[in-house]
């Protein structure tokens, strides 16, 4: 098995992959798999969050839960929405980020590590500094559709 190949085409996967609103409606997870996978938050057509789980649905539904998901505290943060305003972070999710996902039955953690990296020009999310310093990644190169920028880390 090539594993450059794999990850490569996961990544494929996930931006040819549907995107959908946010918290768009009440029920705007109720359709996911519960399987675990690799989801990915978009703004604007570029990729500011990667994340892994081991059951999206479940996982989606805490993207709109302040105490559950980093990524809820950061846009709390970006447009200035109070810690315990859920129904203004979700009419800013459902107006601001789409959401893409591939299920993935088996080592969703490289694939998340793998799109950090490729993508780590444009997230908020993670800090790359310590899949940087990995030799397992040495071969990972910048995606060359993405703004060359400086990396964005949020809280770890």
């Amino acid at each position: 098995m090539n594993i450059e190949l794999l990850l490569a085409n996961y990544e494929s996967a996930v931006e040819q992959a549907p995107r959908r609103v946010v918290a768009g409606t009440a029920k705007w997870a109720a359709d996911v798999p519960q399987e675990a996978g690799v989801y990915v938050l978009w703004k604007d057509g570029d990729p500011v969050y990667v994340g892994e789980t081991s059951g999206l649905r479940l996982r989606f539904r805490d993207l709109t839960n302040f105490a559950n998901h980093t990524f809820a505290r950061n846009a709390a943060r970006e447009f200035t929405i109070a810690t315990d305003d859920l129904v203004m972070l979700r009419q800013v999710l459902s107006r601001n980020y789409e959401l893409s996902f591939v299920v993935v039955p088996f080592g969703r953690k490289e694939v998340e590590e793998y799109l950090i990296l490729r993508w780590r020009s444009t997230l908020v999310n993670k800090s790359t500094s310590r899949l940087k310093k990995s030799k397992q990644y040495d071969w990972v190169q910048p995606s060359p559709r993405l703004p060359l920028v400086a990396t964005r880390s949020g809280p770890q």
